[in-house]
């Protein structure tokens, strides 16, 4: 009897012990300071403070001046949790052991922001092509490399698409925060740069008189909200408190709490936090890939054969990316449809068409994929030059043949040989022209009628 005592309450002491070791461990929490690292940290102290209390943890504040700095912080343990941008957030779930588990919504319920390009309020500059002349005359500000706002995106839908090489285009390009772009495109010393609408609506606030000195000429699609992330070699019970607290803020509790959770929420221009995994990345390697492809076609330094590979290689990537994002869509559309249907039933009266509105919507927005015999049969179409090419030489050698041939018998009345050149021209060249004009309907398939000829009975 005495010896199970004394085994239950070793037991006993050391759940005990574990529980008190929990609640002393320190986790480090690390944010990017786009703006001063004072105003970032004030912002974002009162949600660190109730982190602390709520998960049982020491938890510690830390700010870095760009997103590479919280990468290597999380790559070296030194922070476990962070909040990071969609670029810098993919790179360091490759380089920093780290996995996505929650991302934020705006308080008005929204799930994404737009990149933006500003000018100076009087510049003459009114859209994206005034802005992408290169004439070698405009100073430009990117965001920090990391930036999905910044860099990524403008990179993607502005330059890659078109093309163009910022250090060549512009006569200085520069990489700054959002804050100092926006700040030197006010005062004159930038004639353009990146900037965000998240920072714009938070400047409105803080400082209007500097937007009234700016103005937007581009704005990007609507890119998904930041992600928080941790470090993958958490414990399960850190990670478990951790993601309770986040899914939860702003929207437990008594009204008292959910009122000051909720003030802190909207200071960091946040509405609270959805659950999230590493798929959130999807549309930003969707960028990643556009604009590599871009930049490989339009590289000079590539051979054709390279060239060829490489974008062979790069299209390949974006199909599979393609899949899994179909898979993904299919999977919450889903979730969404079930939800909206035990609305319907439980709200009769209510609007009805939610399931519908879904469906059209992911339609819209999901390409029908491709049966697999239009992927096995489909042919790259050749180029003009190409097929003028084999047009050229069928009709040189159906014209050839036709002039051999057209040689009157030794005792049959003679032909002229311009007569017969003619009739061979014309003929060869109506050839090469219906070769020229067909071939994208695969002309090339035409021998599959002879081999098949045994059933060719079934389509009579």
């Amino acid at each position: 009897m005495m010896t199970r005592f004394l085994t239950a309450l070793t037991a006993l002491l050391a759940v005990a012990t574990t529980a008190q070791a929990q609640e002393g461990e320190t986790i480090v929490f690390g944010v990017v300071a786009t703006e001063q690292s004072e105003n970032v940290l004030h912002l974002w102290e009162p949600f660190v403070e109730d982190m602390s209390r709520d998960t049982g943890y020491n938890v510690e504040l830390r700010s870095a001046t760009d997103y590479a700095g919280v990468i290597e912080a999380m790559r070296a343990d030194q922070v476990q949790v962070a909040w990071l941008t969609n670029a810098s957030g993919l790179e360091a779930s490759r380089r920093a052991n780290a996995e996505v588990f929650a991302k934020f919504i705006y308080p008005d319920g929204q799930l994404g922001y737009r990149s933006i390009i500003i000018v100076p309020n009087d510049s003459p500059m009114q859209n994206v092509e005034d802005l992408v002349v290169c004439d070698g005359t405009v100073n430009f500000g990117l965001g920090d490399p990391l930036s999905t706002s910044g860099t990524l995106v403008p990179q993607a839908y502005i330059f890659a698409d078109r093309g163009i090489d910022p250090q060549t285009c512009f006569n200085q390009v520069t990489s700054a925060s959002h804050e100092q772009n926006l700040m030197a495109v006010a005062n004159g010393q930038l004639d353009a740069a990146t900037n965000n609408t998240t920072n714009i609506d938070r400047l409105q606030r803080a400082r209007p008189d500097v937007l009234e000195r700016v103005r937007i000429i581009w704005r990007s699609p609507l890119i998904q909200t930041d992600p928080i992330m941790w470090r993958t070699d958490l414990s399960a019970e850190a990670k478990a408190r951790i993601q309770e607290f986040f899914l939860t803020y702003g929207w437990r509790g008594d009204a008292a709490q959910r009122e000051h959770e909720q003030a802190v929420l909207r200071e960091l221009e946040m509405g609270g936090f959805l659950p999230a995994t590493n798929e959130h990345f999807q549309p930003i390697m969707r960028l990643e890939l556009i604009r590599d492809l871009a930049e490989t076609r339009s590289d000079t330094r590539l051979t054709e054969d390279e060239r060829a590979e490489r974008v062979a290689e790069l299209e390949a990537e974006l199909a599979e990316l393609s899949e899994l994002e179909r898979l993904v869509a299919a999977r919450d559309l889903s979730a969404d449809i079930a939800m909206a249907r035990q609305q319907m039933i439980a709200n009769p009266d209510g609007p009805q068409d939610q399931v519908s509105t879904l469906v059209s919507t992911y339609l819209q927005d999901s390409p029908r994929p491709e049966g697999r015999a239009a992927q096995i049969n489909r042919r790259p179409e050749a180029s003009q030059l190409s097929r003028m090419l084999i047009g050229l030489v069928v009709g040189l050698i159906v014209g050839f043949a036709i002039f051999l041939t057209s040689k009157p018998p030794k005792y049959a009345p003679g032909r002229m040989a311009s007569d017969r050149i003619i009739d061979a021209a014309i003929w060869g060249g109506f050839v090469g022209l219906l070769v020229w004009s067909f071939w994208p309907a695969e002309v090339f398939k035409l021998p599959l009628l002879a081999e098949n000829s045994d059933r060719m009975g079934e389509y009579v």
